[in-house]
């Protein structure tokens, strides 16, 4: 299992580069979407897939190492880097999102939090159920 100083290592080695010193140049969004981690490949809408709070916690707080600036020990977000946490369909899920961002000392960062909200419609929904998604051994 990776610790959130080997994601943090992880990204910073792809196509991108360093990505604090891109945080530095460009606006930076970074997308967490919890019913995607560990969805099942084949019929996802069948076996839904249960929060996972270390992975979570893990990604959330790598891809913060990765971006955060360090003043006087204090880490905090980058003005231009945002955060995008969806939540799973799950709502009460916000405050478990929100625990991989804090700093070395385990304190919680300052931020500035928005709640939004996704609609989909029931042709939409219908669309994703339809689709297959993995792979096929071919006999």
């Amino acid at each position: 299992m990776a610790s959130h100083v080997t994601v943090a290592e992880l990204i910073n080695e792809t196509g991108l580069g360093d990505i604090s010193t891109l945080a530095k140049k460009t606006n930076v969004a970074i997308l967490y979407e919890a019913a995607k981690s560990g969805e099942a490949s084949a019929r996802p809408h069948l076996r839904p897939v249960p929060f996972r709070d270390a992975h979570c916690m893990r990604m959330v707080r790598g891809a913060f190492s990765a971006v955060a600036t360090s003043e006087e020990g204090h880490a905090e977000i980058p003005s231009n880097c945002i955060f995008f946490l969806a939540d799973g369909k799950v709502h009460g899920n916000e405050h478990k999102l929100t625990k991989g961002l804090v700093d070395d000392a385990s304190k919680s960062i300052p931020k500035i939090k928005k709640t939004l909200y996704m609609f989909t419609s029931e042709s939409s929904e219908a669309e994703w159920r339809g689709k297959m998604q993995g792979f096929r051994n071919a006999i």
